[in-house]
C-alpha cells in the first residue's frame, strides 16, 4: 500500500520507482503555486531534493527526507523515497473538472 501525505489541495503519494523518460528538473524547488493565491508548495532545501517532470507525472525525490512549506498550510515532512505529486481536482455534474485553486 503506498503511503500518502497531503498538504492542503496537493498530494503527494509515494512510489517505488520514478517513471522513465526525459527529466525537466525545477531547481527552484516548487511543486505548485496557488491560481488564487500565489503562494506556493515548495521543497524547503533544493539540497536535499529534486523536483522534476516526467512526461505529465511531477516527482518529488529526496534521499534523506525533506519538508514540504507553504504560506498557508503547516509544513510536513515526507521521508526519503520517491513521491508522485497529484493536485486535487474538482468534478462537475456535467463531467468537466478542474485543478482545485489553493
Amino acid at each position: 500500500m503506498a503511503k500518502l501525505y497531503r498538504q492542503g489541495d496537493i498530494l503527494f503519494k509515494e512510489i517505488s520507482r520514478v517513471p522513465r523518460g526525459k527529466r525537466n528538473v525545477r531547481k527552484n524547488g516548487v511543486v505548485a503555486e496557488g491560481e488564487a493565491t500565489g503562494h506556493l508548495h515548495r521543497v524547503e532545501n533544493t539540497n536535499k531534493a529534486e523536483v522534476f517532470d516526467v512526461g505529465k507525472d511531477l516527482i518529488v525525490s529526496s534521499p534523506k527526507g525533506i519538508r514540504i512549506l507553504h504560506d498557508e498550510h503547516d509544513p510536513i515532512k515526507l521521508p526519503a523515497g520517491n513521491f508522485e505529486v497529484v493536485r486535487q481536482r474538482e468534478h462537475t455534474q456535467f463531467g468537466s473538472s478542474r485543478v482545485v485553486a489553493d
